[in-house]
């Protein structure tokens, strides 16, 4: 007992030893009503929180008094030292004047990040929406803002976050005008994601922004009955001539013009929705789309058809490429013949999530791969390294993997990561597996 008294005092006097900084930082990594909780510690404790530099305030449904209240005693009592990071998540919509507060506080501590999620709690039936502070638009330090919240981005005339190079926002039917107003306020930005829904109508975004290297926009065409719409006059362009990283994830495919696409690195193509690859409109807005891209060296792409509707470029630079699977879809091998200089190859089998797939004359027994009449050249002599993920054991499956192995004349390793409901044993996968022809005799073929 005195040997374990004694171990443990060790212990304390190691984490006493420890410099305050070294204390914040490790405080930082905890939502801050934890950090607060260890002022009883000692004395010395009762000092250290209070110059955490990163706050994380998280509301639960329970009590929202108290939790105004403590955010604001928190703020009150901290030191003169910075915040670097300032991590808001709330429902207490109906006290944003507590919320526009804490927020000019933060800024007055020289606030390098801010991550703002004020949602609506469903008791709340107001359609409420909420003005972001002022005050926020003029942050000279502010380098990364995250908005997932219920906001109207309403900017002053004169404005400028001259710092900001990050900037995550999700949005709810906005305006054509969002983006004349957000972007030219941030002259250094360089990573913009904007996720969400948009309404019917006419919508054009026009994204401008001279330093800025990676786009992201992940926006849903949803009715206000939360039913997918048809396509609408959803027109997206893009002017950034550094631009290295295009990501687009849709239900419905806009009209994409991007300038200075030779200089892109990466992109990633999400097209989920089944329906609306069979759209009359579809070819004629991804042919193009998939034009723009045709220099990048590493591309990921999910779509249910490109093949039989869709004129697919030569992609002559790309080295890696990720294609999610749909159970629907035959066009991949194609897209092979389109990339001639491929070196990894990734395969992802989602399974069968096809809206309406039995309408299409689709059955998820039926044998969905159709070996080409001609085999890839990248497959003869570029590429080595074949990941297939999700691997669940099915006919179809293996007739991918067995294809890839007796064509893969360079290959040199398939690693295979088997999905949840697989319908046979990693061994059994393996024993068929290696009964397969290899072309390629330094092949390894590994199931995780």
């Amino acid at each position: 007992m005195a040997s374990k008294s004694k171990s443990h005092s060790r212990v304390k006097d190691m984490i006493s030893d420890l410099p305050d900084s070294l204390l914040c930082h490790i405080l930082s990594f905890m939502p801050t009503k934890d950090s607060v909780s260890t002022s009883v510690l000692s004395s010395r404790w009762k000092r250290v929180w209070a110059s955490v530099p990163s706050l994380d305030f998280r509301e639960t449904h329970s009590d929202s008094e108290s939790f105004v209240l403590f955010v604001s005693r928190v703020l009150y009592f901290r030191n003169s030292s910075d915040i670097q990071k300032f991590k808001l998540k709330c429902y207490c919509v109906e006290r944003f004047s507590h919320i526009d507060g804490w927020i000019r506080t933060a800024i007055m501590h020289n606030l390098v990040e801010l991550d703002l999620c004020v949602e609506k709690d469903a008791s709340y039936m107001e359609d409420f929406r909420l003005e972001l502070p002022k005050s926020l638009f003029m942050c000279k330090t502010l380098v990364k803002l995250n908005l997932s919240s219920i906001f109207i981005i309403n900017p002053p005339t004169s404005w400028c976050l001259p710092h900001l190079r990050v900037l995550f926002i999700t949005v709810k039917n906005p305006g054509s005008d969002l983006m004349e107003n957000l972007l030219p306020g941030c002259p250094a930005l360089e990573d913009f994601s904007i996720f969400g829904n948009v309404g019917e109508g006419y919508l054009n975004f026009n994204i401008s922004a001279l330093e800025l290297k990676k786009l992201q926009i992940s926006l849903y065409t949803r009715s206000e009955d939360d039913e997918f719409l048809d396509y609408n006059d959803f027109n997206i362009f893009v002017t950034s001539p550094k631009l290295e990283y295009f990501g687009l994830d849709q239900s419905t495919l806009s009209k994409c013009v991007l300038g200075n696409s030779e200089s892109f690195v990466e992109a990633s193509i999400d097209l989920d929705c089944h329906i609306a690859t069979e759209h009359p409109a579809f070819a004629g807005r991804v042919t193009p789309l998939m034009a723009q891209i045709c220099n990048v060296k590493y591309l990921s792409l999910s779509a249910h058809d490109l093949h039989d509707n869709c004129e697919l470029p030569i992609f002559d630079n790309l080295k890696q490429l990720k294609l999610v699977l749909h159970r629907c879809c035959s066009w991949w091998a194609e897209f092979l013949k389109r990339s001639p200089n491929l070196e990894s190859l990734v395969l992802e089998h989602v399974g069968c999530n096809c809206d309406g797939l039995g309408g299409y004359g689709v059955k998820e027994e039926k044998l969905l791969w159709h070996h080409p009449e001609l085999v890839p050249n990248c497959q003869l002599s570029h590429v080595k390294t074949i990941c297939i993920k999700e691997f669940l054991g099915r006919d179809d499956e293996f007739e991918v993997a067995k294809y890839l192995l007796k064509n893969g004349e360079v290959l040199n390793s398939m690693n295979i990561y088997t999905g949840r409901d697989v319908v046979c044993t990693k061994e059994e996968m393996l024993e068929k597996l290696l009964k397969f022809e290899r072309v390629s005799k330094t092949c390894d073929v590994e199931i995780a």
